[in-house]
């Protein structure tokens, strides 16, 4: 929702393309729609205020700000001027890699100050991301097959799978590989005018030494091991206690599921000491 006018939210989303015999919901060519809800909620009016977009992944408004993750970047569109875009992070680490942003939200920093915050679930490839996530037609292939494949996977039928854009988690699990490093959770902060950028990898040491590997999937891949928690991070938010003196940054994990909880002080010192350095 829009802070501002409690009748007004933004929502990110795909296309659709009829295909005859069925539905496509796209989510390779996204777009963000302005709802608008009447007097009496009985109803809204919905547009489309900004299309030709890659495969979107969390939305926020931020003052005349709203916040778009497109995965492999953060950008915002401008309420006061026609929703310009304007690409406020790029997820390329300097070693090859992409940091895939997720769902936003926001970090209270101090009282003054809050910060634009949004995990990164997993790395990818730069080729990866050239050639495929940035490549519509190339992506639509992929999710159109994997939609498919998870329909049948669920019993349904080819045209509830088109039409439904969410894939099976079994496409992108996560398993404990031999001689590869655990990799960490990362976490992505920035300030609302996209001026100032902190990065973080959070590696689980200590839950790691509480928690043994488990195995999800004993009778479909058995053997098959994952960490208690793992790098697979969509949704985090920061939580604050009562008196505002202490809270924690959340962390969702969609594969588990489950849920963890890291102290907002060490975030808040590690901001501190960049901004004086």
């Amino acid at each position: 929702f829009d802070p501002k006018d409690d009748k007004t939210l933004y929502v990110c989303g795909g296309t659709f393309r009829n295909l005859g015999i069925a539905t496509f919901t796209n989510s390779a060519y996204g777009q963000v729609f302005k709802v608008t809800v009447n007097e009496d909620h009985t109803g809204a009016e919905i547009e489309s205020v900004k299309k030709g977009l890659d495969t979107l992944a969390g939305i926020e408004v931020v003052g005349d700000k709203v916040w778009v993750a497109e995965l492999f970047d953060l950008f915002t569109l401008d309420q006061t001027s026609d929703y310009d875009r304007k690409i406020q992070w790029k997820g390329n680490d300097g070693k090859g890699q992409v940091w895939m942003a997720d769902n936003i939200s926001q970090f209270e920093y101090s009282d003054e100050e809050k910060l634009v915050l949004s995990p990164a679930y997993s790395t990818v490839s730069e080729s990866t991301v050239n050639n495929i996530l940035k490549r519509n037609i190339a992506m639509s292939l992929v999710l159109f097959g994997y939609q498919i494949l998870t329909a049948r996977s669920r019993g349904e039928g080819i045209r509830e799978g088109l039409e439904d854009p969410e894939v099976s988690l079994g496409f992108s699990n996560t398993f404990i590989e031999e001689g590869e490093d655990p990799a960490p959770v990362r976490i992505i902060m920035l300030s609302p005018d996209g001026t100032k950028s902190y990065h973080f990898e959070v590696d689980l040491v200590q839950t790691r030494a509480n928690h043994e590997p488990w195995e999800p999937e004993p009778e479909n891949q058995p053997g098959k091991m994952r960490h208690f928690f793992n790098e697979q991070v969509t949704h985090a938010s920061h939580l604050k206690s009562e008196d505002g003196q202490s809270g924690y940054l959340v962390c969702v994990n969609f594969e588990e599921p489950r849920i963890l909880l890291l102290k907002d002080e060490k975030f808040k010192e590690c901001i501190a000491q960049k901004n004086e350095s």
